[in-house]
């Protein structure tokens, strides 16, 4: 049996040099492939930190804005663009005179949001008996619900009427087969009712109207109040009685010797900022007296004074805070960077720093 010839081995100083630069070769590529991985390392060691930091940073003066952003916003414009409440009588040239009082819940002013309005004849007016109809306009007067006293005529209007009898009666234009073109009219309901005069009494009735919202709109320091149109038809005292057709009924004009408009009374700490017809009750009193038939819509915005000074300190402050976020941010950068760096490059780093300084 042959045995098998061994292998032929390869000796010599050249196979041995082959050898050699190969493991020369690998070894720096290894050495390479360390120090890559090292410097990613150090790259990775340095950008984890610094960003986590700078998003922690970034979201706590965000939340802080936010916040801010709460404390000092302005409040929203109240909308009565569609509200009016408009005075009527069954015939021309009836000397009356109106209050309408807002209660608005929001404000305090009352337990709940609701029109308080008064309706008196002047004593010159000789007859014993006058109609009067009031056109409220507005789905915040619209409540088909119910839920304090019983519904008149076929309105969705929530009245409660206070001392005599007056008959009232109630239509609503949506629900008219032809509905008037008078605008203030075409969307409204139309309470009407009659003024009876007993013996040597007068001629006057007083009665709630329930609203859904209140007319104001608070923010963090600035409350804003819009009213709903309050009044009559304009009319010039020369002009002829002007006549609307509301369902069979007729509706003139009154000739209003005085109208009166109260909201509320300012707080102690409380001031009026702008308000739109300039009341007439002086600064501290939203109250608004005006002559003649004319309308005339009521608007405006008080401050708290403790609020507004507030708001002004927090404003300083999140300007300073805002100032120095880049400086913080850079520092943090600047101080992980150098944490990341070799010992000997921090070292050699400061020396330089120090040989500039001197």
């Amino acid at each position: 049996m042959k045995r098998r010839p061994r292998p032929a081995v390869r000796r010599g100083r050249i196979f041995r040099k082959a050898r050699r630069r190969e493991a020369v070769r690998t070894s720096k590529l290894g050495a390479l492939w360390a120090r890559l991985g090292a410097s990613w390392a150090r790259a990775i060691h340095w950008w984890v930190p610094s960003t986590l930091s700078t998003l922690l940073l970034l979201n706590g003066f965000l939340w802080l804005g936010i916040w801010f952003h709460e404390t000092t916003a302005s409040p929203n414009a109240p909308s009565a663009a569609d509200q009016s409440i408009l005075i009527f009588t069954d015939r021309p040239h009836v000397p009356l005179r109106a209050s309408v009082s807002f209660e608005d819940w929001s404000t305090g002013s009352g337990e709940f949001n609701s029109v308080y309005i008064n309706l008196f004849v002047e004593p010159s007016y000789e007859e014993d008996t006058v109609g009067f109809s009031v056109a409220i306009r507005g789905d915040n007067f619209r409540r088909p619900e119910q839920e304090f006293v019983p519904k008149i005529g076929d309105c969705s209007l929530e009245v409660d009427f206070h001392g005599d009898d007056v008959a009232p009666s109630c239509s609503d234009a949506r629900k008219l087969q032809d509905p008037p073109k008078y605008i203030p009219l075409a969307q409204a309901q139309v309470l009407s009712g009659t003024l009876v005069r007993e013996q040597g009494g007068i001629l006057h009735t007083t009665f709630t109207v329930a609203a859904t919202n209140g007319w104001t709109s608070a923010g963090a320091s600035r409350t804003a109040f819009a009213l709903p149109n309050v009044g009559t038809g304009y009319r010039s005292p020369d002009w002829t009685p002007t006549k609307e057709v509301f369902d069979a009924k007729e509706l003139f004009d009154p000739d209003v010797s005085q109208l009166t408009v109260d909201y509320r009374n300012l707080q102690f700490d409380e001031k009026l900022e702008i308000a739109a017809p300039e009341p007439s009750g002086g600064d501290d009193d939203l109250t608004w007296v005006q002559t003649g038939s004319n309308s005339f819509r009521a608007h405006g915005s008080t401050i708290v004074l403790g609020m507004q000074e507030r708001q002004s300190n927090i404003t300083f402050i999140i300007g300073v805070l805002a100032g120095l976020v880049p400086l913080i941010v850079g520092w943090i950068h600047t101080r992980v960077k150098q944490r990341a760096l070799p010992k000997h490059t921090r070292r050699r780093t400061k020396e330089q720093t120090s040989r500039g300084r001197t």
